[in-house]
């Protein structure tokens, strides 16, 4: 597969960058919070809100491949890992998947957990850790410190898997990972408002990142004074890769009508 599916909706929404901010927010709320109570609240909702992050982008990585109904329909109801190595063998021509690698054991971890934390039974205690995430398996012990080391973990899996396992282009990566709509003039990411821009400052600087990777410019937003809400528009070669890959999507389809 050499080139990502486009659906011809004007507005697609990702879900995977805001889930990044909630989840990068109660991890900043759980490490600062003075209450042991509310930290311990935000902790959980920071971790459960990595893991979901994972599993959108397991969802829109089986979006980005043109497959028929009927197999669609099939990978649909494959696991997050299995959707994960699935995307990645079609990008990588059938290249092997290293489920044993560090970064796919930390998925597989999150996945686990967010499983057992929603299907826990009553009055099951968990005990022991989760040994690559490096946390308690008891939910009410995740603390700020837990939900830096999940949130952390979760960002350097986004980027090894969509640049150096997937080596993917940054047009890719950001119809991967960000909510954009296109138009007939422009193709623009959306759904940033004041409070997500100044998250994105904050996120750069927590990570001591510039997030290229997600097709952000956080040098030209330090720039940018604060209005009350913005886009953020693609380089005209960046437009002019998407609508490439645009026009291709759907000229497949009608092929297959």
């Amino acid at each position: 597969m050499d080139k990502l599916k486009l659906h011809r909706k004007s507005v697609y929404v990702s879900h995977v960058d805001q889930l990044i901010f909630d989840s990068f927010l109660a991890m900043l709320a759980a490490r600062d919070s003075i209450d042991e109570t509310n930290g311990r609240r935000e902790a959980r909702s920071s971790i459960l809100h990595a893991a979901l992050a994972i599993e959108h982008l397991a969802n829109n990585c089986v979006k980005a491949i043109d497959l028929s109904k009927r197999l669609f329909d099939a990978v649909e109801q494959m696991g997050t890992v299995d959707k994960l190595e699935f995307f990645f063998r079609e990008k990588r021509n059938g290249e092997k998947f290293d489920r044993g690698s560090k970064i796919i054991q930390t998925v597989s971890e999150l996945i686990s957990l967010r499983n057992s934390y929603v299907h826990s039974k009553v009055h099951e205690m968990k005990e022991g850790q989760w040994q690559t995430l490096g946390i308690s398996k008891a939910s009410n012990k995740w603390a700020g410190d837990e939900a830096e080391r999940v949130f952390r973990a979760l960002m350097v899996f986004l980027e090894q898997f969509t640049v150096k396992l997937c080596q993917l282009s940054a047009v890719e990566i950001s119809w991967m990972l960000r909510s954009f709509m296109t138009t007939n003039e422009q193709i623009s990411f959306l759904l940033i408002q004041t409070t997500d821009r100044e998250t994105l400052r904050k996120l750069a600087d927590f990570l001591k990142s510039d997030l290229a990777f997600m097709g952000v410019d956080i040098n030209s937003l330090r720039e940018k004074g604060l209005g009350k809400s913005f886009t953020i528009d693609l380089s005209e070669e960046q437009i002019r890769q998407i609508k490439e890959l645009q026009e291709s999507s759907e000229k497949s389809c009608s092929e297959t009508k």
